[in-house]
């Protein structure tokens, strides 16, 4: 079992989940995530319906889900008031996860 996350401050949503999924693959060392947790802040909002099918492409993880939130934390940083999207991640062998 091996957890990780990561945070993005760029401000387009592509930009910053890419950096996201770049920071989640290298903190797992390759693996691939079974789940991956989001939270957004709402300065992405006219794009949240295109998050999970980026996410998908980027990390091919088992089970995707998320919330926004005025802050988000991630990589033991807080960001609030400003554009942001945290992610943390898992590769869970032998886990059954039904969300």
């Amino acid at each position: 079992m091996k957890w990780t996350s990561a945070i993005s401050e760029k401000p387009a949503l592509n930009t910053a989940l890419e950096e996201c999924g770049e920071q989640i693959s290298e903190g797992l060392s390759g693996l691939m995530p079974d789940l991956v947790c989001l939270f957004v802040t709402p300065h992405y909002a006219t794009e949240y319906a295109k998050i999970s099918n980026i996410v998908s492409r980027l990390l091919n993880a088992e089970v995707i889900f998320g919330c926004s939130g005025g802050g988000v934390i991630g990589d033991g940083k807080e960001v609030e008031f400003r554009p942001a999207i945290s992610m943390s991640a898992a590769s869970l062998p032998g886990v059954d996860l039904l969300p």
